[in-house]
């Protein structure tokens, strides 16, 4: 791998280590000053607002890197992220409401904020991405993270609540997506990336699914308990995703110049990075998981042990699919994707449905491994055939 690529690497993992440690570090302090029905409270919130979010995005920063959409102007990206990101504010309320009730509302609100914000900035570091300057995204993710979590961190000490906490973190990170707003002008093209809206906000519906099973048959205690354990899922996730995100314009370029002994030796790299990441943590949490869980969230999580390991094994299994999607997203298999995820959802519901109701927390982690290894086995099956064909 050459210099250039392991600098960018090391400087987009920097910032997705600071900004996705920034969001475990709310929910590790939310564990430690509120209770576990507050934390199972924007465990839920996080689970409606993030996929009603990514699908607003319409796919637009996989087709920016991949060659679909290289020639539109960030300004006109960012007028479709502000239109359909308060269209997806008024959804995700709606549909919290209906499924949570109003005592949830004012913590979904904050969460709609904080991934409002998040969607104008992700339209900037897909400009960074596709001029292959991920070393200027991570330099911002970094500032991000911190200057957000600072916020959050001098509330939450001072009020111990979780909603105006959790407000100082959305704010803080609203003022940090606060570019010069374009007039009016031409949006960027929205369908030509539907198919990756709907697979993105599938993608993410399969991961909280578990967390809408527990609020629907244990409750939000037992939720904000998972919510806490399943947050260091991030951890392996931040390097698989910063060395993707550096590799996915290469893995395009490969795909378009017909490259193809290229195209699968990035992708090979990757995958044993991931299996790598993934194998690593799974052991790290068979020796020491319940002394982490402890550590970071009390004794009231560390029983919750083995459901940890189970997410950890779920989680290793994820990181495999992060790099098979990257494979599939460059090779502009784009119509079929949303198929991935609704055979994991078939396949994950039921299943679910009966862990959850039976085993609880320890169901829900087990529901993660059925939904992962669905998703496997469909990008296995897709890469395998657009090889053969």
């Amino acid at each position: 791998m050459s210099r250039r690529f392991l600098s960018h690497s090391a400087w987009a993992g920097a910032g997705l280590a600071v900004n996705g440690g920034s969001q475990l570090a709310v929910v590790t302090l939310l564990a430690r000053f509120t209770d576990p029905v507050s934390l199972g409270a924007y465990g839920f919130a996080v689970a409606i607002a993030t996929p009603v979010f990514v699908f607003s995005h319409f796919g637009q920063r996989t087709l920016m890197v991949n060659g679909a959409d290289l020639h539109a102007p960030l300004a006109a990206h960012l007028r479709v992220r502000m239109v359909t990101g308060l269209a997806a504010f008024v959804c995700a309320l709606a549909i919290g409401g209906i499924l949570g009730g109003a005592t949830v509302l004012p913590m979904l609100a904050c969460a709609c904020l904080a991934r409002f914000s998040d969607s104008l900035i992700d339209a900037r570091q897909g400009d960074f991405q596709r001029a292959e300057r991920m070393d200027l995204a991570g330099v911002a993710m970094v500032r991000q993270g911190l200057v957000s979590f600072v916020a959050f961190a001098a509330v939450v000490a001072w009020t111990r609540a979780a909603v105006p906490s959790v407000l100082a973190f959305a704010l803080t990170r609203f003022g940090m997506s606060a570019f010069p707003i374009p007039g009016r002008g031409a949006l960027a093209p929205m369908r030509p990336g539907l198919p990756l809206a709907v697979a993105a906000a599938l993608i993410l519906l399969c991961q909280g699914l578990p967390r809408l099973l527990i609020e629907q048959l244990a409750g939000l205690r037992s939720l904000g308990i998972f919510a806490a354990i399943s947050s260091l899922e991030m951890a392996g996730s931040i390097v698989i995703a910063g060395a993707a995100q550096v590799a996915a314009p290469k893995l395009a370029a490969r795909h378009r110049s017909g490259d193809e002994a290229g195209f699968r030796k990035w992708l090979l790299r990757l995958s044993g990075l991931a299996l790598a990441v993934g194998l690593g943590c799974v052991t790290l949490g068979f020796v020491a998981g319940e002394k982490i869980l402890s550590l970071l969230f009390g004794p009231i999580y560390s029983g919750e042990t083995m459901a940890f390991i189970v997410l950890l094994i779920a989680a290793a299994i994820n990181y495999l699919n992060i790099v098979l999607r990257v494979g599939v997203s460059a090779r502009l298999l784009i119509r079929v994707q949303p198929y991935v995820q609704l055979t994991a959802l078939a396949v994950g519901i039921p299943a679910g449905w009966w862990l959850v109701g039976r085993y609880q927390i320890l169901g829900a982690a087990w529901t993660s491994v059925v939904i992962a290894v669905s998703q496997l086995v469909c990008l296995l099956a897709l890469l395998r055939r657009e090889a053969t064909a």
